[in-house]
């Protein structure tokens, strides 16, 4: 019984480990992700073209990629990307964005509620830092942001608690707090525009531990940076 207890114990002081989720697309394919939309599921595109994602929406509702399940609650999510081509959509000139969706819930593959950083290649350009719950937008937030058509950015975004911040290139860009949203999927994001995706990694204790690209012969493992770049 004496054992027992101890090694109860010990068990209980043990701390939890976050996990890592990477997908850099050299497989070719987007085994693993799951196709979710805001509304409108027509009129997008995921392929994967010489290991890079794309993307591509007609609409200015999002069309996203995710992975992970509902129960997921604090996680981080950094991939490099760039938009190529702003799209005619049916909200005129306001939204041609890509970026990362958080917190999800889905119903029959439509968001229900999210939370989400993107980058809106308006003219001119924002951060837009928005949260969705029942279909209806509890933050609307855009925030004026120097970024270029067909070039690569470095997008880190934080769902943790009630608290959420995005980076770009290593800087903090947008920040807000809700605590309506606390678990749901994760992912990618894009509406109403071209855009392409790369080198994604996810961490966090619900994470599992996983690759979803096969590595080619001969690449580093560590190799996560911008390797691609035209």
């Amino acid at each position: 019984m004496k054992l027992i207890a101890v090694t109860s114990l010990l068990l209980i002081a043990l701390p939890t480990f976050a996990g890592t989720l990477r997908d850099d697309f050299n497989d070719g394919d987007i085994e693993g992700w799951q196709p979710t939309f805001a509304k409108n599921p027509e009129n997008s595109i995921w392929e994967v073209v010489k290991g890079v994602l794309i993307g591509r929406r007609v609409s200015g509702w999002a069309a996203d990629l995710v992975v992970g399940d509902a129960t997921w609650k604090d996680y981080t999510i950094e991939f490099d990307m760039r938009v190529t081509e702003r799209l005619a959509n049916e909200f005129g000139g306001r939204y041609h964005y890509a970026g990362v969706i958080g917190r999800l819930r889905v119903e029959n593959g439509i968001e229900i509620d999210a939370l989400g950083f993107n980058l809106n290649f308006k003219v001119p350009p924002t951060i837009w830092s928005w949260g969705w719950r029942n279909q209806a937008f509890l933050h609307d937030v855009q925030t004026p942001f120097d970024a270029e058509l067909g070039t690569w950015y470095h997008m880190r975004a934080i769902f943790e608690g009630d608290k959420f911040e995005c980076y770009i290139d290593g800087k903090r860009v947008a920040s807000y707090a809700s605590s309506v949203l606390p678990t749901g999927l994760v992912g990618l994001s894009v509406g109403g525009c071209v855009a392409e995706f790369d080198n994604v990694v996810i961490t966090g204790d619900d994470v599992p531990d996983m690759n979803l690209s096969v590595e080619p012969t001969g690449k580093l493992a560590t190799t996560w940076g911008r390797v691609k770049g035209e």
